[in-house]
C-alpha cells in the first residue's frame, strides 16, 4: 500500500474478478481513509489483519452469545466491546499482530461484494460489514468495554438463514502463517466435502491465481509456485492433508 499510494496518501479503488459456481464476480475494494498518528490522512485497504479480526468477530457472535439474528429485517451482527475482542485474539495467540484493533474494526467496511448469488451478468451491492460503530465513542479511548456494533454482510446472514455454512477448525485457521494458506485451508473446507483416502481433490495453479489474487505480488511464476508448495506443505504438517502431490 505504502508503493501504490498517490502522494504517499491516496489509493485508487480496485477491482478484482473470481469465479463461483461457473459464475464471474467483480469484487471492488474501495479504500478507508484514517488519521495517521502523525496526523496526516492516509488510505488504507482491508488485509489479512482485518480478514483475522473478522473471524474473532463471528467466533464472539457464537461462544459469547452476543451475536443476533433479526430474521424480519434479515440482519446479524455482534455488540462487543475492545476488551472482549482483544481477549479473543489473545486466546487464539494473534494479539501482536494488532497495533490497533480499533482502527482495524473501521477498515472492514470498505469491501464491496455481490449481495447475492447471481447468474452471469446481474449486479448487487453491499459493504463487508452494514454497520461498524462505537455506541460511546467519546468513551472509547478511556472504557474498554464501551460497546461496538458489526451488523455481518447479507451474504453471511443468508447462510445463517439457510443453514448452508461450512464449519471449520477456528483455532487452526487463526494460526496459520500466511493469507494464501488460510485461503487454501477455507477453499479446501468449502469445495473438498467428499474428503476421503481414495477421493483425492485437485487444484490448479491458475484457479488458485485467478480467485486468490494472492499470488500477484510474486513478479516470478516460480517464486509464486515455491510460495504455494509452503503453503500446502503448511496444511500437511498441520494435518489438513494427508499428502500433496504436485502433477506437472
Amino acid at each position: 500500500m505504502n508503493k501504490a499510494r498517490v502522494n504517499g496518501q491516496f489509493l485508487e479503488p480496485r477491482e478484482l474478478s473470481f469465479q463461483h459456481r461457473g459464475c464471474t464476480y467483480t469484487l471492488t475494494a474501495s479504500p478507508a481513509r484514517l488519521k495517521d498518528a502523525d496526523g496526516v490522512f492516509r488510505d488504507y485497504f482491508p488485509g489479512a489483519t482485518e480478514e483475522l479480526v473478522e473471524e474473532a468477530l463471528r467466533k464472539l457472535a457464537i461462544e459469547k452469545q452476543i451475536g443476533y439474528f433479526d430474521k424480519p429485517n434479515y440482519r446479524s451482527g455482534v455488540l462487543f466491546s475492545l476488551h472482549e475482542l482483544r481477549q479473543e485474539l489473545r486466546s487464539a495467540d494473534t494479539l501482536a499482530r494488532f497495533s490497533n484493533v480499533s482502527m482495524r474494526l473501521m477498515f472492514l467496511p470498505t469491501l464491496c461484494l455481490p449481495s447475492n448469488p447471481m447468474p452471469k451478468g446481474g449486479s448487487g451491492h453491499s459493504i463487508m460489514f452494514a454497520v461498524a460503530c462505537c455506541r460511546v465513542r467519546a468513551k472509547l479511548r478511556t472504557d474498554p468495554k464501551s460497546k461496538w456494533q458489526v451488523q455481518f454482510h447479507p451474504l453471511v446472514t443468508a447462510s445463517i438463514d439457510r443453514l448452508d455454512y461450512r464449519q471449520h477448525n477456528y483455532q487452526l485457521a487463526m494460526s496459520l502463517s500466511s493469507q494464501l494458506t488460510r485461503w487454501l485451508n477455507k477453499q479446501l473446507v468449502l469445495k473438498y466435502t467428499a474428503a476421503s483416502f481414495t477421493n483425492p481433490f485437485e487444484m490448479r495453479f491458475s484457479t488458485i491465481r485467478r480467485d486468490s489474487h494472492l499470488l500477484e505480488r510474486y513478479t516470478r511464476p516460480r517464486a509464486a509456485i515455491a510460495a504455494l508448495e509452503d503453503s500446502f506443505q503448511e496444511l500437511k504438517k498441520r494435518d489438513v492433508l494427508m499428502s500433496v502431490d504436485r502433477l506437472i
